[in-house]
C-alpha cells in the first residue's frame, strides 16, 4: 500500500514538472496572448507603448514565475520520492 502511494506521488510530481516546463517554455507567447485579451476586455486598444511594454513584461514574468515554481516543486518531489522508493 505504501509503495503504491509513493508511486502515485512520483507520477504527480512528474506531471507537475512537465506542466511547469511547458508553462515556462511558452511564457512569452502566453503572456502576449493574455495581454491581448486584457486589452480587448478593457476596451483600451490605443495603449501607450511604455505601458504596453510594462504590461507585457509583467504578464510574461508571471508565467515564468509560475512555471519555475511548478518545475522546481515537481523536480524536488520527484527526487525526494525517488530516494524513498530505493530505501
Amino acid at each position: 500500500m505504501n509503495s503504491i502511494f509513493l508511486i502515485i506521488q512520483k507520477v504527480l510530481s512528474l506531471i507537475c514538472s512537465i506542466l511547469g516546463y511547458f508553462i515556462l517554455k511558452n511564457s512569452a507567447s502566453n503572456g502576449y496572448e493574455t495581454l491581448g485579451l486584457y486589452l480587448s476586455n478593457s476596451g483600451n486598444s490605443g495603449t501607450d507603448p511604455n505601458v504596453y511594454n510594462a504590461l507585457l513584461n509583467s504578464f510574461i514574468l508571471s508565467y515564468q514565475i509560475t512555471g519555475a515554481i511548478l518545475l522546481a516543486v515537481g523536480i524536488y518531489h520527484f527526487l525526494k520520492f525517488n530516494n524513498s522508493l530505493s530505501k
